[in-house]
């Protein structure tokens, strides 16, 4: 099995700026209107809600690729079992 280690650093500097991007533009668009006494409030359910919808999609990825692996490991190794 080779790695893939590299593919993972090509993608690691688009990964970083994509999400120091979101973060700062919902951070800026959810505090947008609100006051100034409120804005603390706010910038913190956002931050909450987004921790949250990480977590979540995580564990999802996390059971998707448990239900999924033991198959894809059975069938590498019948394609590279020799006739």
């Amino acid at each position: 099995m080779e790695s893939h280690a590299s593919d993972a650093l090509n993608l690691l500097p688009g990964s970083v700026a994509t999400a120091f991007g979101f973060g700062l533009s919902l951070t800026f668009t959810v505090v947008h209107g609100v006051r100034d006494e409120e804005s603390g409030v706010t910038s913190a359910l956002q931050n909450t809600s987004r921790h949250i919808g990480v977590g979540v999609l995580s564990a999802m990825a996390v059971m998707t690729t448990a239900a999924t692996l033991p198959n894809a490991f059975e069938r590498q190794r019948r394609m590279t079992r020799a006739p």
